[in-house]
């Protein structure tokens, strides 16, 4: 079986999969190495066509599998005004090891050759760093927007990159649960503090907190925002009690019992 992949125009670093159905499935290719790394292992691969850019390069699928469970230094890039989105597997969490936003590569983003991309002296701020590492430190999944408003500007009127290098950590990440209108109550030691890793206010397990006024049984049911609103009460707290209740969760499916879940690291 294999995949193909192609790069963008203007030499973007995005490298999109194709063809395969599955492969579609595999995140970008730039999650798992260094874009130029990565194209100089392409060039050793047969078969491939001619050039680089505007091209396809034909790769086999086994090489996107191995960077996909491979542990270790993983980069994401995306132009100015995109969304980068970082996702770990389960029961993994997020350690954010670089951030760049702003030009210190000609080739990256250089949309229709405008002057500004050709400036190679435009490097990170200290608001960049942080609001990554807010964003992303700790959690299972993150995203966020290449956006001069919240990385700051370290460069007025160049055209710019976010490129962001990090680990799925294999961590010990905490699990506590408790059923609806039940309080959940989780805490670190003294000298560390809590990152929300993961949550769901709903059912996703058919058989935890079965009752038996319940009307349907689903595991399809899950609150769109338990991360976050978990999050907002408890990350960078040594200790922080919540009650699992639809009224701060929302009921993602009224008239089914429902639990709260949380995964957690204490940092």
């Amino acid at each position: 079986m294999q995949a193909t992949l192609q790069m963008n125009e203007g030499g973007n670093s995005a490298y999109k999969l194709l063809s395969d159905p599955i492969a579609k499935s595999i995140h970008k290719c730039s999650d798992y190495a260094n874009p130029e790394t990565f194209i100089s292992i392409i060039a050793l691969l047969q078969p491939r066509t001619t050039t680089m850019f505007g091209t396809s390069l034909i790769i086999p699928l086994a090489v996107l599998l191995a960077g996909y469970f491979a542990s270790g230094l993983r980069t994401k890039l995306v132009c100015e005004y995109e969304t980068m989105n970082i996702d770990c597997l389960d029961d993994q969490s997020i350690a954010i090891k670089s951030v760049e936003f702003g030009r210190k590569n000609g080739v990256y983003c250089n949309t229709n050759n405008l002057w500004t991309s050709r400036v190679t002296n435009c490097t990170t701020i200290s608001q960049s760093i942080s609001t990554v590492t807010n964003k992303c430190q700790h959690k299972k999944s993150c995203s966020i927007s290449g956006e001069s408003y919240t990385l700051g500007d370290p460069c007025a009127y160049v055209q710019k990159y976010l490129e962001v290098g990090y680990e799925c950590e294999n961590g010990e990440l905490k699990k506590q649960f408790v059923c609806e209108s039940e309080t959940l109550t989780i805490s670190c030691a003294s000298d560390k503090k809590i990152a929300i890793n993961d949550a769901t206010f709903g059912r996703m397990n058919p058989t935890m907190c079965l009752t038996p006024s319940q009307l349907v049984n689903t595991n399809l049911c899950r609150s769109a925002n338990s991360t976050a609103i978990l999050a907002s009460r408890c990350d960078g707290k040594q200790t922080c009690s919540t009650v699992a209740t639809s009224t701060l969760f929302g009921d993602p499916c009224s008239r089914i019992g429902k639990y709260l879940e949380v995964k957690y690291v204490c940092y």
